[in-house]
């Protein structure tokens, strides 16, 4: 019997019909490649930098920004 799940199983996903938008659109954002590349760059230039993924990825975060005007770069994370 092969270890590979079977791609068909609905199961896996139930949770998914419950979850708000938001937290779908989450869902399939931090497993794209292309975020996973941009938020490595991140990690490694200015807090400045954070405002502009936010930007290019359409991400809002809740609280508003920081005094300081830059964003905490790990509200940016992915879990890869």
């Amino acid at each position: 019997m092969s270890s590979k799940r079977n791609w068909r199983d609905s199961r896996p996903y139930l949770r998914a019909k419950e979850l708000p938008a938001a937290d779908l659109a989450w869902e399939f954002l931090r497993r794209n490649p292309a975020y996973q590349r941009a938020y490595a760059s991140v990690m490694r230039s200015s807090a400045d930098a954070a405002d502009l993924m936010a930007q290019r990825w359409g991400l809002r975060f809740r609280g508003g920004s920081s005094p300081g005007g830059g964003r905490d770069r790990s509200l940016l994370a992915c879990q890869l």
